[in-house]
């Protein structure tokens, strides 16, 4: 008996397996075992047919062909969900321009997520196959932070030139001359580029925070682009 085979002989093997559609890495390590039988090929070759089909079956169905309830729902809810993010959008800037507390904000923030988190929901429901990965959640938690950063550095310059302005008026009413003084040396602060409270200071980082949305905002439509969203 032979311990090991020639290669004509594996590669007579080989072309058996491969003809069954087994793949080299399918293959016990440690030697190629011997080619099963006609009558095991045929029922074997049965099953892998099988299994193609059911596989060809379970795959997951655009939105267009899945049932008219489910892709009705979705759509209701996207819907919903974009009239509640223009509110929040609206809201938002109201808020930057100090014509609405944080706490209304926040109210309509929430409002808005809840309706996100329905449509991802009735969508999930519907399509069947939306990518377990997808980078599009991270990529708008990303465009949200950094919008929410650049309001603060709105509201920081609004205050400070708001600052500004009153101490002008007191430096050029005042009677006591130590407050005219403390005034002045308040002003040159406020307009000294090097000083981080400054007002050209502030208006930097505000330039820098709209300069993060913008990339925040052309990788989270680029990622939407690749998804056919």
């Amino acid at each position: 008996m032979k311990e090991e085979m020639s290669i004509e002989e594996a590669r007579a093997i080989g072309k058996q397996y491969a003809a069954q559609g087994i793949h080299p890495e399918d293959v016990v390590l440690g030697g190629l075992p011997k080619p099963p039988a006609k009558a095991k090929t045929k029922a074997a070759l049965t099953k892998l047919t099988k299994k193609s089909s059911e596989a060809a079956e379970a795959t997951p169905e655009p939105l267009s062909d899945v049932e008219p309830k489910a892709e009705a729902l979705a759509q209701d809810a996207q819907q919903e969900y974009m009239l509640k993010l223009q509110a929040y959008e609206q809201a938002r800037s109201e808020w930057a321009n100090g014509r609405m507390s944080a706490a209304e904000l926040e109210a309509h923030y929430a409002i808005m997520r809840r309706a996100k988190d329905i449509y991802i929901s009735e969508r999930a429901i519907a399509a069947r196959g939306i990518p377990r990965v997808s980078q599009l959640p991270r990529l708008e938690r990303d465009l949200e932070q950094h919008k929410l950063e650049r309001d603060d550095v709105r509201k920081e310059l609004r205050d400070a030139k708001r600052e500004e302005q009153a101490l002008k008026q007191e430096n050029a009413t005042s009677r006591d001359l130590k407050v005219a003084a403390v005034a002045a040396d308040a002003l040159k602060i406020l307009n000294d580029p090097g000083d981080f409270r400054s007002i050209p200071a502030i208006m930097e980082k505000l330039r820098q925070a709209e300069n993060h949305v913008q990339t925040a905002e052309r990788r989270y439509r680029e990622e939407r682009g690749r998804q056919g969203n």
